[in-house]
């Protein structure tokens, strides 16, 4: 084993201590720890070499942002996998778990790919506003990443989203799937694209068919 895989318990414990023991509870009712966890991400990612793009909008007039970090590819450049995990925790919670440990895979993650030479385009993107009360509404950050993706003609092959992932149990029937959208979900105006980019547990669902009918 690598003194770098040595190390990496350590960096992902510390990314988790980061955000949820010194920033905590981030959301927009708690904007200045939001602000600092999106500060968090953004130095971590310039520190391991990436431009950081951000994609803003505002929530009742707090400014909020979806983080993005891109590693070109190689030979296929336009076609993107996209891994996400959200930064934001719900009220009342550190969001350690849910959803600090996602972060810290992204962020490892990311900095595994910077000694690699992928062949597709590779976008790690650090979602806002997933919790309640914006799930399922216009301000959540996956799906407002979703639209610009749909408007950009993005040719997203596959998504995987980081969540919850500190928690493990070999118990029979002690961990599950969420539910799926039904097919009528699947088919209503939006709803396509949530079913698929929101499908948080299922590690490499496509979504770029879901895309609001982009390619249908």
């Amino acid at each position: 084993m690598s003194e770098d895989d040595q190390s990496l318990p350590h960096r992902l414990r510390a990314h988790v201590t980061s955000l949820a023991e010194e920033i905590g509870e981030r959301n927009v009712f708690n904007s200045e720890a939001l602000r600092r966890a999106a500060a968090y991400i953004e130095a971590e990612w310039g520190a391991q070499g990436y431009g950081v793009e951000r994609l803003e909008y505002d929530v009742s007039a707090i400014p909020c942002a979806n983080l993005i970090a891109t590693r070109e590819g190689s030979t296929r450049r336009s076609e993107i996998l996209l891994l996400g995990a959200h930064y934001d925790s719900v009220g009342g919670s550190p969001g350690a778990n849910d959803n600090a440990s996602g972060v810290a895979a992204l962020l490892e993650i990311s900095r595994m790919f910077q000694a690699l030479e992928p062949a597709l385009t590779v976008r790690f993107v650090a979602f806002v506003n997933e919790e309640p009360p914006f799930f399922g509404t216009g301000q959540q950050g996956s799906l407002v990443y979703a639209h610009a993706a749909r408007r950009r003609g993005d040719d997203i092959r596959l998504m995987a989203s980081l969540e919850t992932i500190g928690c493990y149990s070999s118990e029979p029937g002690s961990q599950g799937y969420p539910r799926l959208p039904s097919a009528e979900q699947r088919q209503r105006p939006g709803k396509r694209v949530l079913s698929r980019l929101l499908a948080c547990a299922l590690p490499c669902q496509r979504f770029a068919d879901a895309l609001a009918g982009s390619r249908a």
